[in-house]
This record gives C-alpha cells, structure tokens and sequence, in this order.
C-alpha cells in the first residue's frame, strides 16, 4: 500500500498523461519537504543549517509560520520553488475524517460508501467511482478505478464547512478541488453562498453555508489510476470533486481555476 504524508512530498506527476493542461500548467513541485539527511535535492543539512533555511522560508513568505513547530518536531526542512508567493508547507486538498467516498471493494457485486480515513488504510482493497467518457453534467456516467496513492496528515488551518440545498454538508481543507456546475473546478476556500455544485445524479445543488470548523483529526486525500481529466472526478458526500491530482492542477493554475469541460 502506497501511503503518504499530506505535508511530506506534493509528488511531481508526469504531466504528459494530461495533454489539455500540460502545456498551459506544467506542474512543477510548489514546497517539497524531507528530512535533513533525505533532501530532496541536493546535500543533506545539520541541525543548524535546517533552523536557518526554515528562518530563510518564512522571510521568503514561503513558509507559514504556523508550520514551524511541525517542521522541528519531524526535524525537517522546507524547499520552495521560485514559481511566486507560496503558502508554505500546507496540506493542500484533502477531506476531513469521516467524509463517506463511493467505492466498491475488489470482487465485489455492489458499490459502498466508506470513510476516507478507511479508504487510505484499505487502498489496494477498493476501487473508485469516477467520472467516465461522455460524462456531462445531466447524464453523468460512471466507471471503477484503482488507487494509485494517498495522503494523510494533520491540518492546522481551519475547514472549509459547505452545507448545499440538498442537504449535504462536507468539510475540506482549503485547497481541496470544488467542481462547479459551470464545469470550473476551484479550491475550497473559493467557494461563496450561492455557488452552484454538482450531485452525482446529475442535479445542480447550490451552496447554502459555509463555516470554518478546526480538527484534531488528520485529513486524507488519494489519486485515481485515471489518464483523462474528469477521471479524477470522485463522488464524495453525494457531490461531485476533485482527487489530489486535480488539486494539484488547480493549485498550480491562473487564478486557481481550471474547467472540466
């Protein structure tokens, strides 16, 4: 089983399997993270080297300052790219324990709901329901795919809380991909009262609240085997949204947008 840290390494994924957004977004690693004697680039550091570059990353604006404690306490160190302001080491686009995914166990007749924190620790054991080719937003069409990776790891920003006309309410880190029924896909924290989400019966369903709420818990999140865009389209909470990769596309995007469709 594949399982990682949501704040170790944002994974550079070969970029050439999604052909629509390769060029426009070439991903690049926004904060990659490692302990000091496993960089991910370059010599391992002592103690001291460590403690200056994360001093450096915070002057940068590069990382959050509330991000530190957790960086001493794994006794690791930050490694931020040149590609603009970023947040730092953050635990972009996960779901918050217990958020229910549509899967279905391998071998068996019917699909389930199971919480996400369950789907991490049974990864190999479960496929997801995606979106599949000819999918639209009134006829949606779904098929099962494998898991390829996962994320966990605490989160010390608050969540995002959306609560829908249909009476639905599911919590999200900040960068965790929204589907609209636009067919724009932005982060949580981008979402406003009156948005318009996606069911996964096809029906539009608009955004009716949104709080801040903070865990204790850690937050998850996994990646499909898809190749195209929209199979990495999960069905979470009845809604439809985005898995890691396209949390990663939408982090690195113009404006933090892009468009299913």
């Amino acid at each position: 089983m594949i399982k990682e840290k949501c704040i170790l390494i944002i994974s550079l994924f070969v970029l050439s399997l999604f052909p629509v957004y390769a060029q426009d977004n070439p991903w690049v690693p926004i904060v990659e993270l490692a302990t000091r004697d496993k960089r991910f680039a370059g010599k391992p550091l002592s103690k001291e080297e460590c403690e200056e570059e994360r001093k450096a990353m915070i002057d940068k604006g590069c990382l959050l300052p509330q991000y530190l404690a957790y960086l001493v306490e794994k006794d690791a160190c930050p490694q931020c790219t040149s590609r603009g302001k970023i947040s730092g080491v953050s635990f972009i686009g996960c779901f918050a324990r217990g958020t229910r995914i549509f899967a279905q166990r391998k071998g068996a007749v019917y699909p389930v709901w199971i919480a996400i924190e369950e789907l991490v620790d049974q990864i190999d054991e479960y496929d997801v329901w995606t979106l599949s080719k000819g999918s639209d937003f009134r006829n949606p069409r779904y098929h099962k795919l494998s898991l390829t990776s996962s994320l966990q790891g605490p989160e010390y920003i608050p969540l995002v809380v959306i609560s829908t006309g249909h009476g639905t309410q599911i919590k999200l880190t900040e960068g965790h991909p929204v589907l609209f029924a636009t067919g724009k896909i932005v982060r949580a924290d981008s979402v406003v009262v009156g948005d318009e989400l996606v069911t996964m019966d096809g029906r539009n369903t608009s955004v009716l609240s949104i709080q801040r709420e903070s865990s204790k818990h850690d937050v998850y999140n996994v990646m499909t085997s898809g190749n195209e865009i929209y199979e990495h389209i999960l069905i979470s909470e009845g809604l439809l949204m985005g898995d890691r990769m396209l949390q990663n596309l939408v982090e690195t995007a113009e404006q933090k947008t892009i468009f299913l469709f």
